[in-house]
């Protein structure tokens, strides 16, 4: 009986110390909500996806994955083992994308797309893998907005937008401009005619 009662004791203290050793090996996205990124056409975009991975876990033992969020998910840049796994990446962003070979151990996991499309737009996720897979193993740890300008937009000069009261100044302005040359020469008129008036009072006395 009481080898009996130490064995579910026993599967108990496993189950309690795995659990503890996933928890230890867990990786801690901060910074796991949207973010907004600007490219111009052409140019290189810098997508970030930072984390902070978890001590002892060997390198070679986690992967990230890039993917693109359309009709169907495209695998944009997936790195395992320290290499590129290029029979997953998906033809379009073949030759375009690097991620730093120590971004394991640095916590970052993100991407370069170079030479931008415009079919590039998109939200792109972030996923940080740690193996051999198991509970809390897979991490979404940023979802980025990728936005594509044109060179055109991005080389024009900046034009200031005036505020809504600017307008209404300079509306006062002008209509106060308007009157007053409207009633100026009336104005001047009953000037002149009040000053020969009284010089010609001043004459007769």
């Amino acid at each position: 009986m009481a080898s009996a009662a130490a064995a579910p004791l026993a599967l108990t203290g496993q189950m309690l110390m795995y659990l503890s050793l996933a928890a230890a090996a867990s990786v801690s996205c901060p910074n796991s909500h949207q973010g907004m990124v600007s490219a111009v056409l052409g140019d290189t975009a810098q997508l970030p996806c930072n984390f902070s991975s978890p001590a002892g876990h060997p390198a070679h033992k986690a992967k990230v994955v890039w993917q693109k969020q359309e009709d169907e998910e495209e695998l944009v840049v997936h790195f395992q083992n320290g290499r590129e796994n290029g029979d997953s990446q998906h033809r379009n962003y073949r030759n375009r994308t690097f991620i730093r070979q120590d971004w394991f151990q640095q916590g970052d996991g993100g991407v370069e797309l170079k030479q931008v499309k415009g079919e590039d737009d998109g939200i792109y996720i972030c996923w940080v893998t740690l193996l051999p897979l198991g509970p809390h193993t897979q991490h979404r740890c940023c979802e980025v907005v990728l936005t594509v300008i044109s060179r055109t937009m991005a080389d024009a000069p900046d034009v200031s937008v005036s505020a809504p009261g600017d307008h209404v100044t300079v509306w006062i302005i002008f209509i106060g401009s308007v009157f007053l040359l409207m009633f100026l020469p009336v104005v001047l008129t009953h000037l002149n005619t009040y000053s020969q008036t009284h010089r010609s009072s001043y004459g007769s006395l």
